[in-house]
């Protein structure tokens, strides 16, 4: 059942639910999925240099090594009286989505109507990851909480900034334009995104005790954060399912703040990871997790 997730528990394994669930749905790099798919890069209007381009900056870089950070850590504190499972998505989710409800889970990278196979076969994919990511909270969070770890772009597109109603939308003819606008087109600065609800509603559907204590050690290490900015919990992805379902939080976290570059030296399809940074926003997460678990 659990054929694209894999499952990591951390700690005291013998309790029959965790204490906490850490969520990683955007980590993997693009190798299992393009082996489901062997066919994919031959229906794609672009070559395959630029499209493994796109899957690099479209991986959440970094997430995978901070999720199993944290759990580690949490475990390491409370002398492994606490559980921890940490759930990695084997799929590419600049293919298949797994944070996305169905009907906008597979990215429109290929022309649909042209390739109606593979675009079933992407569908039946997404339904048994969507079955298994349920099933495993369902059996295994009881009244414990969830984190879902993400990594950004670190800046807006400059043309979300000047309006916000542009957001490039990802189609087989723009993925090169798509890439562009967040490795050239650089606009405003992005914090740690601690996503608490709808930017349209004053509606807090994130754990309050949770939100609260992450976001007093975050300051408390240095980091800067912001409330849903730039992305909120809005209903088509399954985040809102999770937070309308149980006790957590969604936290999306520039690229740069994991990473050895910074400044101008910093490459978003060239990243290498900072032990230094990692082990010090692990902490912060850790210590403000231990306060709710």
């Amino acid at each position: 059942m659990f054929e694209y997730i894999d499952i990591t528990k951390y700690g005291n394994t013998n309790k029959k639910h965790a204490d906490l669930i850490i969520n990683c749905p955007h980590g993997a790099n693009s190798g299992f999925t393009l082996d489901l798919f062997p066919d994919l890069i031959s229906v794609l209007e672009v070559n395959e240099k630029d499209f493994k381009k796109y899957l690099y900056i479209e991986q959440d870089i970094g997430s995978h090594e901070l999720s199993h950070l944290i759990a580690k850590n949490i475990v390491s504190v409370t002398k492994n009286k606490k559980r921890v499972d940490v759930i990695d998505v084997k799929l590419h989710r600049g293919i298949i989505d797994a944070n996305r409800l169905k009907d906008r889970a597979i990215r429109y990278i290929y022309d649909f109507n042209k390739y109606p196979v593979l675009f079933n076969e992407m569908n039946n994919v997404y339904c048994e990851l969507y079955k298994s990511l349920l099933s495993y909270f369902e059996e295994n969070i009881g009244n414990g909480y969830y984190i879902d770890i993400h990594t950004m772009a670190p800046c807006n597109p400059l043309s979300t900034d000047i309006d916000p109603d542009t957001q490039l939308e990802i189609s087989p003819n723009t993925i090169l334009e798509y890439c562009f606008s967040y490795t050239k087109d650089k606009g405003r600065r992005r914090a740690i995104d601690l996503m608490v609800g709808l930017k349209e509603s004053n509606e807090i559907l994130a754990d309050e005790s949770i939100k609260n204590n992450i976001s007093r050690y975050l300051a408390k290490y240095g980091f800067k954060y912001d409330y849903n900015e730039p992305y909120s919990l809005v209903p088509y992805i399954m985040s809102y399912v999770y937070t309308k379902k149980y006790k957590g939080i969604d936290i999306d976290i520039p690229k740069d703040y994991l990473s050895n570059e910074s400044g101008e030296s910093f490459k978003l399809d060239n990243i290498t990871i900072s032990e230094t940074k990692l082990k010090k926003l692990a902490e912060s997460l850790c210590k403000g997790i231990l306060k709710v678990i």
